[in-house]
């Protein structure tokens, strides 16, 4: 047979020939182009339009490279469905996807297509303990913005920091930046980058990386040398040449972009859902529901017949305050115990026993603050714990990512759940899925709360509403909302002393009951304040911390926001705003022949931000109107 000249073009050129293979979101919104010429390449598109490209996904087990070669992946779809054992926005989970699977010769690369967002992850096949790196570059659309959190290439930080804009041309070279990391494209669609399923690992970050427009993942290394003083600090002094020294067989971290406009960040699951599947079924225990909390209002009563402080008698009172509002739980922070570094007993001036017993008869639990490196001493406590009647404890300062802080994040949560004991993570990384594999991990700091307020001027409506579209789409998120004393920005002077205060309205900070998620919110002003606006407190303790459905009827990424939640048969609306004045009118089914309790800006907040209008009882015939002032809020509990 005579073979014509293209036949042996085609053979020379065999060798350098390029896989291809597009696959499409159940929804076709999204879809993915993969190639694998020298390195796989995954271009990603939302409605036609180039949002993201990943390059070279590499994992390197004691220094080797596994992905290798030419790969033709296998296709598939699926769906994850389960129920949600602590859910904070869907009880029901139910998340379709596309799947394409390269396997190498001891690691399988997923790849799943979500309607809202893309992840992959390493499976590792040997059953061996290795040294593991990991890398990928990620491009983004020129002129995209990113919204960055720069800390040291020490990685040590407790991950609160103002999220900042920034060309991504200009980003910086010399600090890396933890996550979630958000990036805004010309066309404002809106790329999320974050990560799940991280047990036995680190923590993932980004740092410029040196194409244009480019940035790479990069890992806290494994620590050689920790040098620890006090009672909280610890300094990494040298490392490992690799970032994870693990049996790699096992499943790696999801690496996940979540994909879509400003609405679709606020009712994403991924990170959620991705998580390892929980320990177990039995979560009757575990129990969410609000906090009473001391330290950031200064143990401060006034009006009483006693002496406020860190005593017996201050502490009963707070519980007197959270029985009759139906809070469930009082926070007992630093300084409860002895010293900071013996939490098995308290402080002289306490009768725990006394105000555990007094907590009991009144149905409030306590929680019980300690410092990470006094815990890691003596998790002994966690027994005893058990047996005084505990509910739960807030663990504090961890200050870092690296491999071996994760495992220490697990034996607390695991050491928690034997004790049937709630974890509330302080001083740490953002939820990295863990809250998913012991639901008893019921918040995490790692956000630029409302204690930030009592330092600086950070903490600003504007910055109130970035949080939910970046930090809330990792997990819960403790902010620590309800001050009582509240000032619009351009009066706002911090105080750290008792009388700390606020930015934003009133109903800025009621609302966010509704739109900030964490299953243990915590009311951080002092019973004093509550008391004397009891329309208002009576108002925020009806609502949950828990839900079984989210909506998000309007939203606009730092200005506004409008969300619906369901518990139950009852819906609660909570709307924030930074720029500007709101009004808009909702039609919804929820809304047809029921009435609302109403919490919103008074007629004089834009001088006075106290000032707030209670409605009780407004019938509604299909249709709600929101209103806020300009750094304002608005609430609504429908029955």
């Amino acid at each position: 047979m005579k073979r014509s000249p293209l036949f042996f073009l085609w053979l020379l050129l065999l060798p350098f020939s390029v896989f291809a293979q597009k696959i499409n979101a159940p929804n076709g919104k999204l879809s993915a182009e993969i190639t694998h010429q020298k390195t796989l390449k995954i271009e990603v598109f939302y409605e036609g339009e180039k949002v993201v490209s990943l390059s070279d996904p590499q994992i390197a087990l004691d220094g080797k490279k596994q992905v290798r070669g030419k790969v033709k992946p296998v296709l598939g779809n699926g769906t994850d469905q389960f129920e949600a054992a602590v859910p904070l926005k869907f009880s029901q989970i139910n998340q379709p996807y596309t799947s394409a699977n390269f396997s190498f010769n001891d690691v399988q690369l997923q790849l799943r297509l979500y309607n809202d967002g893309l992840a992959y992850r390493f499976k590792g096949s040997r059953d061996k303990v290795m040294g593991v790196n990991e890398g990928l570059k990620i491009q983004y659309p020129e002129k995209s913005t990113v919204w960055s959190t720069n800390i040291k290439d020490d990685f040590a930080s407790a991950y609160e920091k103002p999220y900042k804009p920034h060309d991504i041309k200009n980003f910086s070279e010399y600090e890396v930046n933890f996550l979630p990391m958000l990036v805004t494209t010309p066309q404002n669609t809106q790329v999320l980058l974050t990560d799940t399923d991280v047990l036995d690992y680190p923590n993932m970050f980004v740092r410029k990386s040196d194409a244009p427009n480019t940035l790479e993942i990069c890992f806290p290394k494994k620590p050689k040398q920790v040098v620890y003083s006090g009672d909280r600090r610890s300094v990494v002094k040298s490392t490992e040449t690799y970032i994870a020294e693990t049996n790699t067989k096992r499943n790696f971290p999801w690496r996940i972009f979540v994909i879509g406009k400003d609405a679709d960040l606020l009712t994403t699951t991924l990170p959620y859902h991705l998580g390892p599947k929980p320990v177990s079924d039995q979560t009757d225990w575990v129990k969410p529901g609000q906090v009473s909390w001391e330290w950031w209002n200064g143990w401060n009563l006034y009006g009483v017949d006693f002496e406020a402080g860190i005593n017996t008698q201050t502490y009963l009172y707070y519980i007197d305050f959270a029985s009759k509002n139906g809070i469930p739980y009082l926070l007992l922070d630093e300084g409860w115990s002895i010293s900071t570094t013996d939490i098995s007993k308290p402080a002289q001036s306490l009768d725990l026993k006394k105000i555990i017993a007094y907590g009991k008869e009144k149905k409030v639990d306590l929680i019980l603050w300690a410092s990470w490196m006094t815990l890691e001493k003596q998790m002994e406590v966690l027994p005893l714990y058990r047996k005084w009647g505990v509910a739960g404890i807030k663990v504090d300062f961890m200050n870092r990512a690296d491999q071996d802080m994760v495992n220490f994040y697990e034996e607390v949560a695991k050491a928690c759940w034997d004790n049937q004991l709630l974890v509330d993570f302080h001083g740490s990384y953002k939820p990295a899925g863990l809250q998913r594999k012991y639901p008893n991990i019921v918040s995490h700091e790692g956000v630029l709360g409302l204690e930030y307020s009592k330092s600086k001027t950070w903490v600003t409506p504007e910055h109130n509403l970035r949080l939910p579209f970046i930090r809330m789409t990792a997990g819960p998120m403790d902010y620590t909302p309800g001050a009582m004393r509240n000032f619009h920005p351009t009066e706002f002077c911090p105080s750290n002393d008792i009388r700390a205060g606020g930015q934003g309205t009133r109903a800025h900070q009621a609302a966010m009951y509704v739109v900030y998620e964490s299953a243990v919110n915590m009311l951080c002003d002092t019973p004093s304040n509550y008391e004397r606006a009891q329309e208002c407190t009576d108002f925020i303790t009806q609502v949950p911390t828990t839900w079984d459905e989210t909506r998000v009827l309007d939203a606009k990424f730092g200005e506004y926001v409008v969300m619906a939640r369901r518990k139950g048969e009852q819906w609660f609306v909570g709307g924030m705003c930074a720029k500007g004045n709101y009004s808009k009118t909702f039609k919804a089914d929820f809304l047809q022949n029921k009435t609302a309790q109403i919490l919103k800006d008074g007629i004089n907040a834009d001088r006075w931000a106290e000032d707030f209008q209670f409605v009780n009882n407004q019938s509604l015939t299909g249709e709600l109107t929101v209103e806020m002032i300009e750094n304002g809020g608005f609430s609504a509990i429908i029955d």
